[in-house]
């Protein structure tokens, strides 16, 4: 029983790292489109939060520790947090449409989904 949690696990953390990226690639297709006084702000801010967040969900994939594996996940739910707030900041400023706004909105939802899950998974062990 054991052993087939841990296999589900890995493939959880495979998933949702995968759709992290999806996500990335997905949001660098929008940031062109911003403004250019934008360019050194939003942008930068947005780009920086996606990182540290995918940075720390590798990190968080590779720990064999439960303390700091829910560390560092819980560290990407605020990355994902403020990412959130970056995402209504562009549509209500009209640098993104409606469509991308609920697009976008609706791939941090379904990731922050999958790392709940997540948590709630180390938290059993």
């Amino acid at each position: 029983m054991e052993e087939v949690r841990n296999v589900k696990s890995k493939e959880e953390e495979m998933i949702i790292i995968r759709k992290y990226q999806e996500m990335m690639l997905y949001v660098y297709s929008l940031l062109k489109k911003y403004p250019n006084c934008e360019k050194f702000a939003l942008v930068t801010e947005t780009k920086k939060c996606m990182f540290e967040a995918f940075e720390l969900l590798l990190w968080a994939k590779k720990q064999y520790s439960k303390n700091t594996k829910i560390k560092y996940l819980n560290e990407v739910d605020i990355k994902l947090s403020c990412l959130k707030v970056y995402v209504r900041i562009a549509v209500k400023n009209k640098y993104i449409n409606a469509r991308n706004y609920r697009a976008w909105s609706y791939k941090i939802t379904n990731i922050n989904n999958m790392l709940g899950g997540w948590i709630n998974e180390c938290l059993k062990r």
